[in-house]
């Protein structure tokens, strides 16, 4: 009972990173007149200006969003790299273009994402926890 009280605390603690790290993203794109259909070049080199030259990540990130493209975050070198390229990755956040757009947009929840199956986290969770400290 206390294990799954404290494993659903520290999911809630990384529901909360993740949200929050989505939220500061939305910057890139979102307009004067509310959200934007971004391309995925639009998310890519909103990325890269937000990640920079070493965000101190020290882990490997990808974005799958399926049909749509990939974004990969190579922030275990230096200088830190974002591609399109479909590389393995510590930690892989599985979800569509628009229901990124969303999340970023605060118009979905991450963890009603979750619940629904819209939003899907493999590999290493505590690289998701340090995502917010990244995109601050």
């Amino acid at each position: 009972m206390v294990g799954d009280v404290y494993v659903n605390v520290k999911e809630l603690i990384n529901w909360y990173f993740l949200w929050n790290m989505l939220w500061k993203m939305n910057e890139f794109m979102v307009s004067g007149k509310g959200l934007t259909m971004a391309t995925l070049e639009e998310i890519t080199e909103g990325m890269k200006e937000r990640i920079g030259e070493d965000c101190g990540l020290g882990a490997t990130l990808k974005f799958d969003f399926g049909d749509d493209g990939i974004v990969h975050v190579d922030a275990d070198s230096v200088p830190n790299v974002v591609s399109n390229e479909d590389a393995d990755a510590d930690c892989t956040i599985k979800i569509t273009k628009d229901n990124f757009e969303a999340l970023a947009g605060g118009d979905l929840d991450p963890t009603t994402a979750f619940m629904m199956g819209k939003l899907k986290i493999e590999g290493n969770m505590g690289i998701a926890m340090k995502l917010q400290s990244v995109f601050s």
